[in-house]
């Protein structure tokens, strides 16, 4: 049964690749996926918020590393 749904699965994905693709988002989804990519904007994020924005843009720094601490914790289990 479950062979069955993988199979099917890989039919759909094949079909949906060969008959949809895109010039455009098949250059720019691998480079999107590519984890090292969005070091240097995070980094300019957290620069940007932590010393140029003011109060509020500190907070929504301090949310934002308090999130990621707690959906880290909560993932990893």
């Amino acid at each position: 049964m479950i062979q069955d749904f993988q199979n099917l699965d890989e039919t759909i994905l094949l079909w949906i690749h060969k008959h949809f693709s895109n010039i455009v988002l098949d250059w720019l989804m691998p480079f999107i996926t590519e984890q090292d990519n969005w070091i240097l904007p995070i980094l300019v994020l957290i620069f940007y918020l932590g010393f140029k924005a003011e109060k509020r843009g500190k907070i929504t720094l301090v949310l934002l590393i308090i999130t990621i601490i707690l959906t880290d914790a909560i993932c990893a289990q």
